[in-house]
């Protein structure tokens, strides 16, 4: 009868460093599917929203405001305090019940959104059709909502965007608001799903979920926001 030979020490050693280079080519792998599938969920809730707020274009003739810091009746989500979400203009057209993982990405961290009033969601309604105010006190309209026989190519004008965790601070994404040469946080699409972090001083690095107005879906470059032919509805 022969007995077994035990593994010695190197040959040990040996099978460990094969499993840590495994380990260190799957890794990596399998992060990038993760984040694939995040990728995935955001779209599809920021097509849940784009649903939404075309049936409420129907029944409203005009988009709803675009949510900043000081509410209206009209914002297209209630975030701001003392604001009942439930009471969002949308939530009817979503399930008749606030569902917050709709309005969240998966990949991103809501804790490190900016203050003083941090904006528990991740997507954000474009200002220029939503409508948007003059100044931060006052609903002197800056934008008017805009109709959709207003906007000209639909297909090609950005509706809503999963905007920046660095940066986004309420519910309205301003477009003209951003200055990419100061290297400007705010109002930016994020790159979460494209990179590891969010390269917030270059404005046209990776890609990120957007909405158009006629309610498809896509993962572009961030660059196409800095550009007036994708933001500006009235624009041909």
């Amino acid at each position: 009868m022969h007995r077994r030979r035990a593994f010695t020490l190197v040959e040990l050693l040996v099978v460990i460093g094969i499993i840590a280079v495994l380990l260190g080519v799957l890794l990596p792998t399998l992060g990038r599917v993760r984040e694939a599938g995040n990728q995935t969920a955001c779209l599809s809730n920021l097509r849940q929203i784009a649903i939404a707020l075309h049936a409420y274009v129907q029944d409203n003739n005009a988009f709803p405001i675009a949510a900043d810091s000081v509410p209206v009746p009209e914002d297209w989500i209630y975030w701001q305090a003392d604001r009942d979400p439930q009471k969002s203009p949308l939530v009817s057209y979503l399930g008749d019940t606030f569902n917050a993982k709709v309005y969240t990405c998966p990949s991103d961290d809501i804790a490190s959104h900016p203050g003083p009033a941090v904006y528990p969601y991740s997507y954000a309604l474009n200002a220029r059709i939503g409508g948007a105010r003059e100044t931060p006190t006052t609903w002197k309209p800056l934008f008017s909502p805009t109709r959709m026989n207003q906007i000209v190519h639909p297909s090609e004008k950005i509706l809503i965007i999963d905007e920046s965790s660095e940066g986004i601070d309420d519910g309205a994404w301003a477009p003209t608001t951003l200055n990419p040469e100061q290297g400007h946080s705010h109002n930016m699409l994020s790159n979460r799903h494209d990179k590891r972090s969010e390269t917030i001083r270059d404005a046209a690095a990776g890609k990120g979920n957007v909405i158009f107005a006629d309610s498809h879906g896509d993962f572009i470059d961030r660059k196409w926001c800095l550009m007036d032919r994708y933001v500006d509805p009235r624009l041909p």
